[in-house]
């Protein structure tokens, strides 16, 4: 009887780290993304979006941030951060762009802010630009990030190709969805008419300093997380049938 109650106590502990490593394996990508908020904005306006990093490279604390500015993008203008250096490069445009009477053929393609406090593991921090959105409803727009860190450095490159879902990329680039104007009329203001239908030319400003993460991660993770929640109940249920087979052998 004392060794069907110790397999039973080991059968138990067993199951219960291997439902506690599931649970991490899931919780993981939905967390680790480098996001941009917000992730939808109005073609044609001009909208505030910040690049959200909230980890490091394997627990080393995150040094700089470089993202790719898409070459449809004419207009950008990086966020200052006290304490942190913002350098651009310039180069073409896909297409000449009409600007307050002009004909605009560069832009800047690449920001880079380095220099600042290092960003511990764990805390977010977020990296602010005004971007001039094209005016192409239904667009999708992808911003790769390179994240450097004290050790090591994470690139968010990965850009899904056509019919494949960016939540199934293992390193997927931020990307902002671009909507029609009356698709967001009457919204939180970031990139949209609002009540009055003026136009919202910087939106809501980004958070500047390090707090806590949230559970804001990725589109994806609210999936992921039912997914998570289904996989423990099932455990539990097989836990739960351990116990009482061990209890009958007992009696």
């Amino acid at each position: 009887m004392r060794s069907i109650a110790t397999n039973v106590r080991s059968a138990a502990r067993l199951l219960a780290g291997m439902v506690f490593a599931y649970l991490l394996l899931l919780a993981a990508p939905a967390l680790a993304h480098v996001t941009v908020n917000p992730g939808q904005a109005t073609a044609g306006e001009q909208t505030t979006i910040a690049l959200r990093v909230s980890h490091g490279c394997d627990g080393s604390g995150t040094t700089a941030i470089s993202v790719q500015i898409p070459d449809t993008v004419a207009s950008v203008t990086p966020e200052f951060l006290p304490g942190w250096t913002v350098d651009t490069t310039t180069g073409p445009l896909a297409e000449p762009v009409e600007q307050h009477g002009e004909t605009v053929t560069e832009g800047i393609r690449e920001v880079t802010w380095s220099g600042g406090t290092a960003i511990p593991d764990g805390l977010y921090f977020e990296f602010g630009l005004s971007v001039r959105m094209p005016d192409t409803p239904g667009e999708t727009l992808y911003f790769p990030v390179v994240q450097t860190c004290e050790s090591g450095e994470t690139q968010w490159i990965e850009i899904p190709a056509e019919g494949e879902d960016g939540h199934d990329l293992e390193s997927p680039a931020p990307a902002v969805e671009l909507v029609a104007a009356d698709a967001t009329a009457g919204t939180d203001g970031h990139g949209a008419a609002d009540e009055g239908g003026s136009e919202a030319a910087m939106g809501s400003e980004p958070v500047a300093t390090a707090e806590l993460a949230t559970a804001e991660g990725d589109s994806g993770g609210s999936g992921l997380m039912v997914a998570a929640i289904v996989a423990a109940g099932l455990a539990l249920v097989a836990l739960l049938g351990v116990m009482v087979v061990g209890r009958r052998g007992n009696g």
